[in-house]
C-alpha cells in the first residue's frame, strides 16, 4: 500500500500517526505546511512549577508511547521520508499528489483543508484522524473546548475526508474518560496515543477486510474555531467550577486571564470553595491560602498567577495590585 501523509512537522499528534502509517504502508510523501504559524512559534510563559509539571507530563507521555509502540517517539519515524511543503492555496499540490499516485491519504493535525480533487485521487480513500468524538467538537483545537466545557468523556475518530472539515463518514472511534486533573497538554497527549493506535488497528484490519464507514449524524455536528485571546478571558459571571475548567483548558499556555486595576494577570492555580456569596468578581477574602473571588456560584481561591513574566502566589502581590476585600476584578 502506497500512502501520502498530511501533518505538521512540529506536532507530536502528527508524528505519532505518521509513524504508525509507516508500519503498514510505503510513505511516498509527507506533506506539511510551509507557512509559519506565529502562535506556535511564540514561547509560552512557563514558571518553574509549570516547567516541572510539563517535564512530568512529558515523561509520562514518553512512557505511554514506549508501552504503546515499543520505541521512544524520536525513533518511530523513518528518516528517509521525502517532505513536500505546501501552502494554504497551493496550485501545484494536485499535480504533486497525482504524480505520486497514492493508494491512500492519511491526515493527522494538518493545518489546511485539502481540495476536493485531491481527496478523490487515492484508490482506497482519504482519511483524517481527529481528537474528539465526532460529530462533536469538530475543528483544529478540540482539546481546549472539551476541557472548557467540562466534558467527562472524550475520544478519537478516524473518518473519511470531505470538503467540510471533520464531517465525513466515520470509520472508527474510541472513547475515554477525561479526569478533572487533566489540563490541555495531558488531554492532547492521551488523544495522540489513542488515535495513533486506532489508526494502526484499522490499517491492519484493512489488509483482510474493506474499511466500513458509517455516516455522521450531522444534525449533531459542532464546529469550534481555534480559541482567540478573548476565549481565554475569565468571565466571573460563570460558576467557580466553570472557571476552573477554563483555567485547566488554558494550561500550560497561554493561561486564563483577568485584569486587576488595569493589570493583566494569568491565573495558574485555583481551587473551588463554598463560602458566603458576593457580587461576581468581588474579592471575598485575602488570606494565607490565596485570594477568594466570588463567582456566579461558589467562589474561586486563586493561589498563583503569572504577572509581568513571573509567577507569584497572588497573596504575595495582593497589596501591589491593590487587592483587598470588596475590590472587584474585571
Amino acid at each position: 500500500m502506497r500512502a501520502i501523509f498530511f501533518g505538521e512537522r512540529d506536532s507530536t499528534f502528527s508524528r505519532l500517526h505518521l509513524a504508525q502509517l509507516a508500519r503498514h504502508a510505503e510513505i511516498l510523501l509527507w506533506v506539511a505546511s510551509a507557512e509559519k504559524n506565529e502562535k506556535h512559534l511564540r514561547q509560552p510563559f512557563l514558571s518553574r512549577r509549570d516547567w516541572w509539571e510539563r517535564m512530568v507530563i512529558r515523561g509520562r507521555f514518553e512512557s505511554q508511547i514506549l508501552r504503546a509502540f515499543g520505541k521512544p517517539a524520536r525513533w518511530l519515524i523513518p528518516s528517509n521520508i521525502p517532505v513536500y511543503l505546501s501552502r494554504r492555496k497551493d496550485l501545484d499540490l494536485p499535480d504533486v499528489i497525482a504524480r505520486a499516485a497514492p493508494d491512500i491519504i492519511v491526515s493527522a493535525g494538518y493545518r489546511f483543508l485539502l481540495p476536493k480533487v485531491v481527496l478523490q485521487m487515492p484508490r482506497l480513500g482519504a482519511f483524517n484522524c481527529h481528537p474528539s468524538l465526532l460529530p462533536h467538537y469538530a475543528g483544529s483545537n478540540p482539546w481546549f473546548w472539551i476541557l472548557r466545557n467540562g466534558e467527562q468523556v472524550s475520544g478519537v475518530t478516524i473518518h473519511c475526508m470531505v470538503a467540510t472539515a471533520d464531517a465525513g463518514d466515520i470509520v472508527a472511534q474510541q472513547a475515554f474518560a477525561v479526569s478533572k486533573e487533566m489540563n490541555h497538554q495531558a488531554l492532547y497527549n492521551e488523544s495522540s496515543v489513542r488515535s495513533a493506535r486506532l489508526l494502526s488497528q484499522i490499517l491492519q484490519d484493512s489488509k483482510s477486510d474493506a474499511l466500513v464507514a458509517r455516516p455522521q449524524d450531522l444534525t449533531q455536528y459542532q464546529f469550534f474555531p481555534s480559541p482567540r485571546d478573548a476565549d481565554y478571558r475569565i468571565d466571573w459571571n460563570c460558576s467557580a467550577a466553570e472557571i476552573k475548567d477554563l483555567v485547566r483548558a488554558a494550561l500550560p499556555a497561554p493561561g486564563a486571564w483577568t485584569t486587576v486595576a488595569g493589570y493583566r494577570i494569568s491565573v495558574r492555580r485555583v481551587k473551588v470553595v463554598t463560602m458566603q456569596q458576593g457580587t461576581p468578581a468581588q474579592v471575598l477574602d485575602v488570606n494565607p491560602d490565596g485570594v477568594a473571588v466570588a463567582c456566579k456560584r461558589d467562589a474561586l481561591v486563586i493561589h498563583t498567577v503569572e504577572w509581568n513574566g513571573r509567577e507569584y502566589e497572588l497573596k504575595q502581590v495582593a497589596r501591589e495590585l491593590g487587592l483587598a476585600k470588596g475590590i472587584c476584578l474585571s
